[in-house]
């Protein structure tokens, strides 16, 4: 799409002094590649802070961060423009002046994109970083009501389970892997404005989930082979990418843990799904499916610190009956929130547990459900916030819900029939931009 310009040229007048309000000079440049996305090129003015504002028929939406008096020309960009709509972007003082203005429309979204369904009023402002499997593999920003705000359509059939912003903030990381050891495994990153993917770990193996630590490393989880009775078998490991791109092994539960677990199909050893990082212990936590347990990993040392639930824990359940193939986990000091995939009688729920290390307990405090109950057979999350409420997705069932902080569901968003959603991470705004309505 075409960039459109205009120049407006004027002066403050008051006091009988003439102000020099320069700057303007506005250029907007809607993504080729992605319909919520634009740039924006303008001069800043050299007296008061400056940025760019979009609005619709309705008054202003988003804005750029501020850019401090006398910087040269700025290019910028905002996420989260709605879609088949026509806005109007300005550059705008902190004081309420305004220096350029310029019309331009944004295209609609393809057929990949699915359309979501509200139910309910959400109780939180923010986005959430997700997928959408199933049909379609696409890499998505979901606000609170279920816009999508940012969204990357995925070559290939594997499944795209996870979706992290990036260190940078100048767009995504996700992982490919289809969970089995077989087919397309790998990362890739995505810029905000491109469609163009940018692979790597694609002879690691990495498979489920992975996370950022604060220096930019990868924590990823990953399949190993096993020979068992002369055939070979799979099991779970834990790998380590540096920001230089190389790579090492943190635990090898084909090595370490391979008795003891429950055979699963092709696994023998531990079928890793889901990996925490814990940056006040330095610990890394995952769930392994096949053997219905939490585990903790000290980091420096690669020594398992616990093991909660199923055939080797070092930790009691007090009031609660355990784990049943779980995945994703929430923590809060000594307080976790598991998503308990648990099975078709049972139906899934998040449970939280009080953990006492010197007792080796973990008691029961809570528990909650979709309404009505659903069982989710694969993948599912629980994201905790600092006022106890939680955004979860029950993954394979397709929804997405808000709960309060009293533990009353407020919102569900749901995908169409044959949709189902990855793990999620929530984020109280988007980076460079501020919302304003």
């Amino acid at each position: 799409m075409p960039s459109v310009r205009t120049a407006l040229a004027w002066a403050l007048v008051g006091c009988d002094t003439v102000v020099d309000a320069a700057g303007g000079d506005l250029t907007v440049t809607p993504s080729e590649d992605v319909v919520t996305v634009a740039e924006f090129s303008f001069v800043p003015n050299d007296i008061e802070r400056t940025r760019v504002e979009v609005a619709d028929d309705d008054g202003a939406l988003l804005a750029t961060d501020w850019t401090e008096p006398g910087t040269k020309r700025v290019s910028t960009r905002l996420l989260a423009l709605p879609a088949s709509s026509t806005l109007t972007a300005r550059v705008v003082t902190e004081g309420g002046d305004e220096l350029d203005e310029a019309p331009f429309t944004t295209g609609g979204f393809p057929s990949q994109v699915p359309v979501l369904q509200l139910t309910g009023e959400p109780g939180w402002t923010g986005y959430n970083f997700t997928s959408a499997l199933g049909v379609v593999n696409v890499a998505m920003i979901l606000d609170e009501r279920g816009n999508v705000a940012w969204y990357h359509v995925a070559s290939g059939e594997s499944s795209l389970s996870r979706v992290r912003l990036r260190p940078d903030q100048l767009g995504v990381t996700f992982i490919r892997a289809p969970g089995v050891g077989s087919g397309e495994q790998y990362l890739s990153d995505v810029d905000w404005s491109s469609a163009e993917e940018r692979r790597f770990a694609e002879d690691l193996h990495v498979t489920h989930d992975f996370v950022f630590l604060p220096d930019g490393t990868i924590g990823t989880l990953a399949t190993t082979r096993v020979i068992a009775d002369g055939k070979p078998r799979l099991g779970g490991a834990l790998l380590e990418i540096a920001p230089d791109g190389s790579s090492s092994v943190v635990w090898d539960g084909a090595e370490t843990w391979p008795d003891g677990v429950t055979p699963e199909s092709e696994f023998l050893g531990p079928h890793v799904n889901t990996i925490t990082y814990d940056s006040e212990r330095d610990w890394y936590w995952w769930t392994v499916q096949n053997d219905d347990c939490l585990l903790a990993l000290d980091r420096p040392t690669s020594a398992v610190q616990l093991i909660i639930g199923g055939s080797q824990s070092d930790f009691t359940f007090v009031n609660d009956p355990g784990l049943i193939g779980p995945h994703h986990i929430s923590l809060s000091g000594d307080k976790v929130r598991i998503h308990d995939n648990r099975d078709v009688d049972l139906n899934s729920r998040i449970v939280e547990y009080q953990l006492d290390h010197e007792a080796k307990t973990a008691t029961f405090t809570g528990e909650w459900f979709h309404e009505p109950p659903v069982y989710d057979f694969a993948l599912g999350d629980v994201n905790t916030r600092d006022d106890g409420s939680m955004l979860v997705t029950w993954s394979s069932v397709g929804i997405i819900d808000d709960f309060g902080p009293d533990g009353t569901l407020r919102a569900s968003i749901s995908g169409p029939l044959g949709t189902a959603f990855g793990y999620g991470e929530p984020h109280d705004s988007l980076p460079g931009q501020v919302r304003l309505r």
